[in-house]
């Protein structure tokens, strides 16, 4: 009987990581752009959530396939808790299409905090494969990108459930929060190319 090969393990992972992430991101962007298609209402803030759900989807991929060609080691546990409760997220914010508005500001909210935890996580991950000590200044950006989100998501959220707030206003705020996946894609992109730069240096 053949042995258990470890290191074909280890050489498998980053592979079946970026699939597995792959195709749930896929499947949530596939599920809210059908979402929109059929719902009765074809207001404009629906196609706003689904630009949205389209933006944060290539955030996500860049984030997670970034890191995870980095990695050459045995899968862990938090491994698909990490990436399934992100893609749990994205499907949270795809059921709000249709809904009254503050749905989908508080789901966006609770999409930034999970995001929190998978930027900690997967910068954790590629700290311990750097030939250099990453600074939490190193990598502080990517979580400011997420957790400076989440509280006025949330606060917009009570402000539509309480009615305080036009649909015009409403539209406005989704176009702000609009800006965080573009803005986190470059901060971190920005961060992986000084690692990349500091870690040649380094060898």
């Amino acid at each position: 009987m053949p042995r258990l090969d470890i290191s074909r393990i280890e050489d498998r992972f980053p592979t079946i990581y970026i699939t597995l992430i792959s195709v749930l991101l896929a499947v949530g962007l596939e599920d809210v752009i059908s979402q929109v298609r059929t719902v009765e209402s074809n207001e404009l803030f629906n196609w706003v959530i689904a630009i949205y759900v389209s933006g944060t989807t290539l955030a996500a991929w860049t984030g997670y396939s970034f890191i995870a060609i980095t990695q050459v080691r045995r899968p862990r546990l938090f491994d698909s808790v990490n990436v399934f409760a992100l893609a749990i997220g994205i499907f949270i914010i795809n059921s709000s299409v249709g809904k009254a508005h503050h749905w989908f500001f508080f789901a966006t909210s609770l999409y930034m905090f999970l995001a929190a935890y998978a930027v900690v996580y997967n910068i954790s991950m590629l700290a311990e494969v750097m030939p250099f000590d990453m600074q939490f200044r190193d990598w502080a950006p990517c979580l400011w990108g997420t957790l400076f989100y989440s509280p006025p998501a949330a606060l917009a959220g009570w402000l539509s459930y309480k009615g305080f707030i036009a649909e015009s206003t409403e539209i406005l705020l989704a176009l702000v929060v609009m800006t965080q996946p573009p803005l986190w894609a470059l901060s971190f992109y920005k961060m992986w190319k000084t690692a990349m730069n500091r870690a040649r240096e380094s060898s």
